[in-house]
């Protein structure tokens, strides 16, 4: 799931710097007709934001299951050391 939202982070920021490249062109060859382009950011921005703060609580401890806001070695309701990941957690 992590990695969905990463590549869709990813995907949605490049659409967003395309489209703001194309209301760019558009302004500076005197062609004021961005609405289309506009909402097209707006969207892009909203998903962008969407995603990122998915992407913050979606973050758990293995062991007590609350959402991990901080990004340290340990769980500061548990305390117990969170997996980075590497190997299974094992009780």
């Amino acid at each position: 799931m992590k990695k969905i939202l990463k590549w869709s982070l990813v995907i949605i920021f490049v659409v967003l710097l395309i489209d703001l490249g194309i209301i760019g062109i558009k302004i500076f060859s005197h062609d004021y007709d961005v609405i289309p382009e506009s909402y097209i950011g707006y969207a892009c921005f909203l998903m962008l934001a969407a995603c990122g703060i998915f992407m913050l609580f979606s973050t758990r401890c293995p062991y007590c299951g609350k959402v991990q806001i901080t990004k340290g070695k340990y769980c500061p309701y548990c305390e117990n050391e969170k997996n980075n990941g590497n190997s299974k957690v094992e009780k």
